[in-house]
C-alpha cells in the first residue's frame, strides 16, 4: 500500500480531501482503517502458521514489535500471543470433540 500522498496522487486529489472523504465514507481515518487490516492479516497468521509474533509483525508491515502488541490489544483486546493462545486450545478442543 502506497502513502496517502501516493494514493492522493494518483487520483488527482488533495490529501487532506481525500483523508475526509475516507472518513466521512468508512468512519474510520485511513490510518485506522490501514491498523484493522494489517491486525486481521496478522490475525490469520497467529493462527495458520508457527511464525514467531515478532516475524507476524514485520510481515504486516510494523517494525516495532512494542507498537505491534499495543495496536492488537488495542483492536482484539488481547495480546498477540494471548489470541494465538487461545485460538490454538479452542481448535484442539474442536479436533477433540470431532476425534481428529
Amino acid at each position: 500500500m502506497g502513502t496517502l500522498e501516493d494514493i492522493a496522487r494518483h487520483f488527482c486529489f488533495d490529501k487532506s480531501y481525500l483523508s475526509r472523504r475516507f472518513k466521512i465514507n468508512t468512519g474510520y481515518t485511513i490510518s485506522e482503517f490501514t491498523n484493522i487490516q494489517k491486525i486481521q492479516r496478522s490475525q490469520k497468521l497467529l493462527q495458520d502458521s508457527h511464525l514467531s509474533i515478532a516475524d507476524i509483525a514485520a510481515k504486516v508491515g510494523y517494525d516495532n514489535i512494542t507498537y505491534y502488541n499495543r495496536v492488537f490489544k488495542k483492536y482484539t483486546e488481547t495480546s498477540p500471543l494471548q489470541y494465538r493462545k487461545k485460538t490454538s486450545a479452542y481448535k484442539k478442543a474442536l479436533r477433540e470433540k470431532n476425534n481428529f
